[in-house]
């Protein structure tokens, strides 16, 4: 399934310009009285500066690429800290000129009203409390997004985790996964950025690599930055990944073939059989991510799909690009499933024992780790790259190092 690129590039540029709207008209509202001339067209100028970003963010490779990481730093980040301080303040300008509508209307009636809301009956003291709402809105927001854009997007961490199976065949005792996950090699994610990560990976000397979807970002600008940035992965057995939702917001054929001709190996709910020099069979499977809205999870039909010639036989792993199959792929017989997706939601609370809350919380049930169901195992990667703000916040990008072990899990 393909997607009109230009269309999701429109609805983004527009939400935003409304969201924007909205914000800076209710803060020249709410600063009404500051009558400085030379401070409003600061104002302006750096509003219209900060809106040039449009031109660098679907800008041709080249461009974006001559510039490097100074238009980020110069530009970039600046423009997404706006951005999410206006999309904090939006809804608080919304709700107070919701309050002044119902106010003014009550007062047409005849009736009498306390709600405050900017208008013309909104006198100098409810003026004072939207600005001071807006201060303890704007402030909290910004202090945050600028450290995750200039600081945790760039941190990296390599998390080992063992997991023990009873049933495991000896054969596979010790074998070694790397898993890597939505890349989005875009604006910020190219071949540059890649290669460092490629040459840690093989530094592990993992038995097989998985990548769990969103190589790309969207568009098919940078399908040879991902194909370039990639061609040296290596692993004993092999190189495999699946597609997510986004590697279908470009040319899909194009980035599989130019994928496949560095070695990487594409499952489209497939299958292959992995036998390891000490003995043993790894089956291992991969499914499209599916977008259709028509069944509860789609997900499950491209599982089926990849098992229907699949043998029984072997110790199974699925690589898929959303975890919400999860459920389904252990009552099929999966025993480890790898997945991404989520982020995280690039945004993980630093309080807390266990397994901190993330943004993610808000739409999934599992949003990052480790989980087990009944002796099958899910792990959510993190991510690599970034989705919508290029901002993780106590959230560092992540690559996996998943070694079996057979045995009785630990409790």
């Amino acid at each position: 399934m393909q997607y009109d690129l230009p269309s999701l590039i429109l609805r983004f540029v527009v939400s935003f310009v409304t969201v924007q709207a909205i914000a800076v008209a209710g803060c020249i509202f709410a600063f009404k009285k500051h009558r400085n001339s030379r401070v409003w067209l600061a104002v302006l100028a750096a509003m219209l500066y900060l809106n040039c970003a449009y031109l660098f963010l679907f800008s041709p490779v080249e461009l974006r690429q001559q510039f490097g990481t100074v238009i980020d730093y110069a530009l970039i980040y600046p423009f997404f800290a706006y951005m999410l301080i206006c999309m904090a303040l939006a809804p608080l300008f919304i709700a107070a000129a919701a309050a002044a509508g119902i106010n003014k209307t009550f007062t047409a009636l005849g009736g009498t009203s306390d709600c405050a809301g900017p208008g013309s009956g909104y006198n100098g003291q409810r003026r004072e409390l939207l600005k001071m709402m807006t201060a303890g809105i704007a402030l909290p927001v910004a202090a945050p997004s600028l450290y995750g854009l200039y600081v945790g997007s760039a941190q990296m961490k390599i998390d080992d985790v063992e997991i023990s199976f009873p049933a495991l065949p000896a054969g596979l005792d010790g074998f070694t996964i790397l898993q890597i996950s939505d890349l989005h090699v875009g604006p910020f994610m190219d071949s540059t950025m890649l290669q460092p990560i490629v040459r840690s990976i093989n530094a592990l000397a993992p038995d097989l690599v998985a990548i769990t979807g969103d190589i790309i970002n969207w568009g098919s600008a940078y399908i040879d930055e991902a194909a370039d940035g990639l061609a040296g992965l290596q692993a004993e057995y092999g190189v495999y990944a699946v597609l997510g939702n986004h590697d279908f917001y470009c040319d899909t054929d194009t980035l599989c073939s130019k994928l496949e001709k560095t070695g990487i190996q594409i499952l489209r709910n497939g299958w292959r059989e992995i036998r390891p020099d000490g003995g043993g069979l790894l089956q291992l499977v991969g499914i499209d991510d599916s977008k259709s809205r028509m069944m509860r999870d789609p997900n499950i039909h491209n599982l089926k799909k990849a098992l229907h010639q699949a043998p029984e036989a072997g110790f199974k792993v699925l690589l898929s690009h959303r975890p919400t199959v999860f459920d389904a792929a252990a009552a099929l017989g999966m025993r480890l499933t790898l997945a991404g997706h989520t982020h995280a939601g690039q945004l993980i609370s630093p309080f807390g024992n266990g397994r901190a809350w993330s943004l993610a919380k808000l739409f999934y049930d599992r949003d990052y780790g480790l989980y087990d169901r009944n002796g099958s195992y899910l792990y959510i990667n993190r991510g690599l790259g970034v989705v919508g703000p290029p901002l993780r916040i106590n959230c560092p990008r992540e690559i996996t190092r998943i070694v079996l072990r057979r045995g009785n899990p630990q409790a």
